[in-house]
């Protein structure tokens, strides 16, 4: 399948949504407000898994929107202008409303999308137990690709992209966080630290019932030791 396929197809799924978007209404700006304000909606989330876990949950919900802010700078920043795709209602020269990008904006991939899936699977990763918040970040986020193409400002395979790029920047910032940030963030109040490893004691212990002394597992390994060391001297 060559780029022109690809093309072709893009414009014949975007002409079959985007249409409907060129009327004003309840359904247009139900979409709108999902593209404009989803990071409203995640914000709403991470608060909401926290309040529910507690410091248990406090560093996913850290994590998760870190991983969005970071995923949107890389995707603005670095892949959205490395292809340099014309945004389909420039491109079709189809209708528009509401809040416009610039000319210089480009569509693939899809920027909100890449933001979406990543808090979707950051929450997924770091809080799989906790279906309600993971299922609720993967319906924001599909309606987030959804609302991309109906008002015209992506096609499906942007949002694919989209979708696919916060799988691998997920995965990656995931292990990259786990490996080494984790171990940091008890300190201020996030997660728990790994419990030392405590000392064994090498004072003499006594049983309550006989008040006979116990034998220490290490004091009797160093007198073993000190027994072969002076075997060792008599024979020399």
């Amino acid at each position: 399948m060559d780029f022109s396929t690809i093309q072709a197809l893009d414009e014949t799924i975007f002409n079959a949504i985007h249409p409907a978007a060129c009327t004003e209404s309840s359904f247009y700006l139900f979409n709108s407000f999902i593209s404009d304000y989803n990071i409203l909606l995640f914000v709403l989330c991470s608060l909401g898994l926290y309040l529910v876990g507690g410091k248990r949950y406090g560093y996913p919900a850290v994590m998760c929107m870190a991983g969005f802010f970071l995923a949107w700078v890389l995707s603005d920043q670095f892949i959205k202008p490395f292809f340099d795709r014309p945004r389909p209602y420039l491109e079709l020269g189809t209708c528009t409303f509401g809040s416009v990008p610039s000319a210089k904006s480009t569509s693939f991939p899809s920027g909100h999308t890449i933001t979406s899936f990543t808090f979707f699977f950051m929450i997924y990763f770091y809080a799989a137990k906790e279906r309600f918040f993971v299922l609720t970040a993967f319906v924001i986020a599909s309606l987030v690709g959804f609302s991309r193409i109906y008002l015209g400002m992506h096609y499906l395979s942007d949002v694919l992209a989209g979708a696919g790029f916060a799988w691998v920047f997920s995965s990656f910032f995931f292990y990259l966080t786990e490996l080494g940030l984790k171990d940091y963030l008890p300190a201020f109040g996030f997660g728990s630290a790994q419990p030392m490893a405590q000392p064994v004691s090498t004072e003499k212990q006594h049983c309550p019932e006989t008040g006979q002394a116990l034998i220490q597992p290490v004091k009797l390994a160093e007198d073993f030791a000190v027994s072969a060391a002076q075997r060792k001297n008599a024979k020399s």
